[in-house]
């Protein structure tokens, strides 16, 4: 039996890296990617987020954000508010 430890959806902006030409596309050697997973806590999620993308051949090498999905407040990309011009579209509660 597991007990009551809940397991949350938590959304992450992540930097990634590859040292292999074509893992994240021709050319590309680095980016960001909107990762969902869930855990019980945002540091078990990267770590599950650092697993997957190093099976699939790609690093994690930086962390924007990870946080529970219900505290994600997103806007439509031709509705932002002006506070969040130049970002597209999150916003964190």
């Amino acid at each position: 039996m597991r007990g009551d430890v809940s397991s949350y959806l938590f959304v992450a902006l992540v930097e990634v890296a590859s040292d292999s030409p074509n893992a994240l596309g021709e050319g590309a050697v680095g980016g960001f990617v909107r990762c969902y997973a869930t855990g019980t806590s945002g540091s078990v999620v990267e770590q599950r987020i650092a697993s997957a993308l190093l099976e699939a051949g790609v690093r994690l090498t930086g962390v924007e954000w990870c946080v529970r999905d219900s505290e994600v407040e997103w806007d439509h990309p031709r509705q932002r508010r002006r506070s969040n011009v130049g970002f597209a579209g999150a916003g964190v509660r």
